[in-house]
């Protein structure tokens, strides 16, 4: 039936099998047209493979089917900010959230959303609201710390690191924004610091090797700054960030020839 395909759609898609996840999904929905899961399912799945107009067809049907389906307002929210389509996407994050006010991940979503508009007042409201309905949510702990950056008020951005760091130890992103920070506040010992407890736990990161390069350069260690920022670059090879912090060391050196290569790469 439906519902049989509809699951077997979410459990390819979570394996990472999308192709066979969308002709699961497209089963379920020739069988029953109106089944709000499968629609969404298989607008999930759309959406994980950068198909976000059809993915946006999808969660609109998903929500002709069942109008108070907050899950699918939220995922359609997400489509349209996919498309750069931010106004729109406000609204559908506030239609969900009226549909179910404790939605942390609608909640947060809607104060990226607004950080990208630049409405941070907004967005604060909106992020710390996301963590009063789950306490755990490391990403809204992040991007409020995005947010109260943007705010010019560093010392609390920290803070909120530090508490999303004490949830979950073990993740990096708290620690490289974290170590970017304090790296833009000239605290440069505590940046190190912070990108190489990232680094433990994420030895191929590709932006904590990018920051370390940035780190040891402004340690005057040239050496090891190349040497992360190739690392850097093996795993993200057309990086501009990374060619332009790859050059910068090699000039330091003395490597003209290496210099004008990465920085030529990045200015393409």
């Amino acid at each position: 039936d439906a519902g049989f395909h509809s699951n077997l759609c979410e459990m390819y898609r979570q394996t990472g099998d999308l192709d066979r996840a969308i002709a699961a999904g497209e089963r379920a929905i020739a069988l029953d047209p109106n089944y709000m899961q499968g629609l969404n399912n298989l607008g999930i799945t759309q959406f994980e493979r950068r198909g976000f107009q059809a993915a946006e067809q999808l969660y609109r049907r998903a929500i002709a089917a069942g109008p108070k389906f907050a899950e699918a307002r939220n995922n359609l929210a997400n489509a349209l900010r996919a498309q750069r389509r931010l106004e729109e996407a406000i609204e559908e994050y506030r239609r969900a959230i009226e549909l179910r006010p404790a939605y942390p991940e609608a909640l947060s979503n809607l104060g990226c959303t607004l950080r990208e508009l630049g409405q941070f007042e907004e967005a604060e409201k909106a992020l710390r609201m996301a963590i009063g309905a789950k306490p755990a949510y490391i990403e809204a702990y992040n991007n409020l710390a995005l947010t109260l950056w943007d705010r010019k008020q560093p010392e609390e951005a920290l803070g909120v690191l530090a508490r999303s760091m004490a949830i979950q130890p073990d993740r990096p992103e708290a620690m490289i924004i974290m170590a970017s920070y304090l790296l833009d506040l000239g605290r440069t010992k505590g940046a190190l610091y912070a990108c190489q407890r990232a680094l433990r736990n994420k030895p191929d990161h590709v932006g904590a090797l990018n920051l370390m390069g940035r780190i040891c350069r402004d340690l005057e260690d040239f050496t090891g700054s190349i040497d992360h920022c190739r690392k850097a670059l093996a795993l993200k090879p057309d990086s501009a960030e990374i060619l332009n912090n790859l050059g910068i060391s090699l000039l330091e050196v003395g490597d003209l020839a290496g210099a004008t290569e990465a920085l030529s790469r990045a200015a393409e």
